[in-house]
């Protein structure tokens, strides 16, 4: 007696199959950052964060999206959502993964976040961004892992610190104002700009990356972009396949017994698009 498995293949009698195990993957989904705003605009919130391990079936290939500045990024059938832009001129923050801040004039109030702070697999992990104060303070963008300041201290929200690279993703951009010039959060968040007579009017756009938001900006046209997001995986060394064309590959001190794979954008405008093979 013989076992059919396919169209014109068979295991005979005594000989039976047992096809491979599933491996278990670390995940890190990093969205796109968020842009800030001029004219005492918001910051850009930092990019949405999902982290979390899949089970996934060896020989199978796997999509990847990673999302420029403003764009989701994708793996496995899980989303993380982009940042909220900054307020704009009498506009407040937009909704994102995390929320970018309130614009000054008129005193807007700062974006939502999606999603469940610090829920990791069950939805995108963000915090919203802080409330402009007053007609000369934007409001900063909330990041992956900590809310916007308002409009009175205008920081960026920090991010999230995966522990399989050490690195900080999804910071949020500073909150632009008349005075001074507002640093973003940790991990890729844009500093703000200020008024000319306080220092430089040109604020500084999140880290490609790290899915930081940019910094907001006194002036129209002188707002941060939002940094691209980055998609990491952190596979069991023996169960690595070898390959993973587009990826970064690594063995980092801090994920022993793993091999991480990080994809990022090949450009500022242009999405990445990969497949993993398992």
């Amino acid at each position: 007696m013989s076992l059919t498995i396919g169209s014109g293949f068979s295991i005979g009698a005594g000989f039976s199959y047992t096809p491979p195990p599933p491996i278990v993957v670390q995940y890190l989904i990093v969205a796109g950052g968020g842009s800030g705003s001029g004219c005492t605009g918001g910051g850009g919130g930092g990019g949405g964060v999902l982290y979390g391990c899949a089970t996934l079936v060896l020989g199978n290939p796997y999509s990847i999206t990673v999302g420029i500045g403003g764009a989701n990024s994708v793996f496995n059938g899980q989303t993380a959502i982009a940042g909220g832009a900054g307020g704009g001129y009498n506009t407040a923050g937009g909704t994102g993964g995390s929320g970018g801040g309130g614009n000054g004039t008129g005193s807007q109030p700062g974006g939502l976040a999606t999603g469940s702070p610090g829920a990791g697999v069950a939805g995108t992990q963000g915090y919203p961004g802080g409330a402009a104060t007053g007609p000369q303070n934007g409001g900063a963008g909330g990041g992956a892992g900590a809310s916007g300041g308002p409009g009175a201290n205008r920081l960026g929200g920090n991010g999230y610190t995966w522990p399989y690279t050490g690195a900080t993703y999804g910071g949020g951009g500073g909150g632009g104002g008349y005075s001074g010039n507002f640093a973003g959060g940790t991990g890729g968040g844009g500093t703000s700009g200020s008024f000319p007579a306080f220092g430089s009017a040109a604020a500084t756009p999140g880290t490609p990356g790290l899915g930081g938001g940019g910094g907001g900006s006194y002036n129209s046209g002188a707002q941060g972009a939002g940094g691209s997001g980055t998609v990491i995986l952190a596979v069991p060394t023996p169960q690595y396949p070898g390959s993973a064309p587009g990826a970064t590959v690594t063995t980092p001190p801090s994920a022993p017994g793993m091999t991480v794979l990080t994809y990022v954008t090949p450009g500022p405008s242009t999405p990445g698009t990969f497949t993993y093979t398992a």
